[in-house]
């Protein structure tokens, strides 16, 4: 690189890898560069009440997303004039992973219980993606519920099904969602090599 113009200017050797790394981790340059592994497609299974207490996740899905792991996709990703959902379906069919937030209002949500939870644990089940479910308030699974009976088989993202916002310091709670996300997409990876 050169400093200084005219007479005064001279080179000077920068450390381009130290200098990169000011601006973006090497994780991510890998993530973007010719030898990265496909990234997976993960779908957000959500209830729009839910959707205030979720933005404290954003920064790990950013995070994954920035080291390669994840593309991420929810409804806010519908395009104006889009049907919505035609378009929810069909990202959900081309889904790698599914994280579903198991809350009071996704129990209660008519699209989850009918559309997008069923399709999920369908192409779980032919592991076409695979299910992952995060107890947000509360991990009470109905055993008379065929839907939660399909999801209570399923390990849980965090440990003892703890819901996220039971751990003493919520943000370890997320840091459990994150690693999961993390896990299942290698273990993935691995299975479709």
């Amino acid at each position: 690189m050169t400093v200084g113009t005219g007479a005064e200017a001279k080179r000077v050797k920068l450390p381009v890898v130290a200098t990169l790394d000011t601006v973006e981790s090497e994780a991510a340059r890998k993530a973007a560069g010719p030898e990265a592994e496909a990234r997976m497609q993960l779908f957000i299974s959500y209830a729009h009440l839910n959707e205030k207490e979720l933005i404290p996740f954003r920064p790990h899905l950013t995070h994954l997303s920035q080291q390669g792991y994840i593309q991420v996709w929810n409804d806010r990703d519908l395009v104006p004039g889009e049907q919505w959902e035609a378009g929810i379906t069909e990202a959900l069919g081309r889904a790698d992973i599914v994280l579903l937030f198991y809350t009071t209002a996704a129990r209660v949500s008519d699209f989850i219980q009918t559309t997008e939870l069923p399709k999920a644990l369908a192409r779980s089940d032919a592991q076409q993606c695979t299910m992952l479910w995060v107890p947000l308030e509360r991990n009470d699974l109905d055993a008379k519920h065929p839907l939660e009976q399909r999801l209570k088989k399923l390990q849980c993202v965090t440990r003892d099904a703890q819901p996220v916002y039971d751990f003493e310091v919520v943000q370890k709670g997320w840091m459990e969602v994150e690693q999961a996300i993390r896990r299942a997409v290698e273990a993935r990876r691995k299975l479709l090599r």
